[in-house]
């Protein structure tokens, strides 16, 4: 009986040790709360629970408004040279890649819009003036006249798991556009053709409160000298 009772403490001890651990790596796998987690994280339906009124495939020869959740069902060859290829057109429309591409009719630098870029907008997806629109992938937006994804005036957007790859400016451009959510997207080779415009892979103009998070870059920008340090205008993210 005296060994027990001098063994129960160790006992004790070793199964609040244990405790521990066990907290300390749940934590280490996990470390953001759920209670952070919640907070960074929009509250979407997943894919499958939204219904998609518009079904979009094959050639589009002038720009497409879409007012409808609308979803990709083969890939797109975008031939319109005067304007974006889709357009939203309402607040609240969900744009589904569905895992396939959207090609424009680019191949920088060459056919790419004049720098400084006109007013027309030569881009692959356009929201500009509406809100909580969402761009939801996988899928490709490629070989844009200007940028992959233009977002002007837009805010509370999520625009996720999207390739914007070699586009003539930025594969997503955002202006006077907040608290917009940019998650899990890849960057390749966007901005070759923007030659002293601070474009980059992700370009954030007078625009706040964005998430830019999880996203992945490579051999974005131009090699020409520019604003604001007299440097090749060649990063992944630039906040201008």
């Amino acid at each position: 009986m005296r060994t027990a009772k001098r063994s129960w403490p160790a006992m004790l001890a070793s199964m609040v040790l244990t405790a521990l651990v066990a907290l300390g790596c749940r934590d280490g796998a996990n470390p953001v709360s759920s209670a952070r987690t919640l907070a960074l994280t929009p509250d979407l339906p997943a894919v499958t629970e939204v219904a998609f009124t518009q079904e979009v495939c094959g050639v589009i020869p002038v720009t497409l408004v879409i007012t409808e959740n609308t979803r990709l069902t083969c890939d797109v060859v975008c031939t319109n040279t005067t304007g974006p290829c889709i357009q939203f057109g309402r607040n609240n429309v969900t744009l589904f890649l569905a895992g396939f591409t959207m090609t424009g009719p680019a191949s920088p630098p060459a056919n790419c819009a004049a720098n400084p870029s006109p007013a027309n907008p030569y881009d692959g997806v356009s929201t500009a003036t509406f809100d909580r629109v969402k761009i939801r992938g996988p899928g490709m937006i490629q070989k844009f006249r200007r940028h992959g994804i233009f977002m002007f005036q837009t805010d509370k957007a999520v625009v996720e798991h999207v390739t914007s790859h070699y586009n003539c400016f930025s594969g997503i451009l955002m202006a006077q556009s907040h608290e917009n959510y940019i998650s899990e997207n890849v960057s390749v080779r966007n901005s070759s053709a923007s030659g002293p415009a601070p474009c980059g892979g992700n370009c954030l103009v007078s625009s706040n409160g964005n998430r830019v998070r999880r996203n992945h870059f490579n051999g974005n920008g131009s090699v020409a000298v520019g604003d604001p340090l007299g440097t090749p205008n060649d990063f992944g993210v630039g906040l201008t």
